[in-house]
């Protein structure tokens, strides 16, 4: 599956009651910034402050009873492309992961002109999966690796 598969594309993403939405406003310049809006709409009840911490809470929303959460973004981050890639990369990690555990489901969601940006930073770049530590579907084309 490709990164660019696991986003939801829409200007007017609908939502039901008891969803819980997170809403990444315009501007958001540096990871820290971008850190700080998810770590308080998420409630983490711990963050290192690193994308590597971002990404072991994505994976793991024991504390949260909601079971939809959506990441709603009003723009893409205006952060330094490899910073971008890199949180591009851990959203669709935990998106995949996600789409197979019934507990959560989870949503990123970006505005439609930002796919071809997003598109230009990804690439056709596979899922990375945490627990495979490979690209996804790679253990099919290659199953003796």
């Amino acid at each position: 599956m490709k990164i660019i598969d696991t986003f939801v594309f829409s200007d007017d993403h609908k939502s039901n009651e008891g969803d819980l939405i997170i809403k990444i406003p315009c501007n958001i310049k540096t990871e820290n910034a971008l850190f700080d809006v998810l770590l308080k709409g998420l409630s983490f009840p711990y963050f290192g402050w690193n994308w590597n911490a971002l990404d072991d809470c994505l994976h793991d929303f024991e504390w949260l009873r909601a079971k939809k959460i959506i990441i709603q973004h009003d723009d893409l981050p205006q952060m330094p492309v490899n910073e971008l890639k890199i949180y591009l990369e851990v959203l669709s990690s935990a998106v995949y992961d996600w789409m197979n555990d019934s507990a959560h489901d989870f949503v990123v969601v970006f505005p439609v002109q930002e796919k071809a940006q997003i598109v230009s930073i990804v690439g056709e770049e596979t899922v990375m999966s945490k627990f495979t530590d490979k690209p996804i579907g790679e253990e099919l084309r290659n199953p003796n690796k």
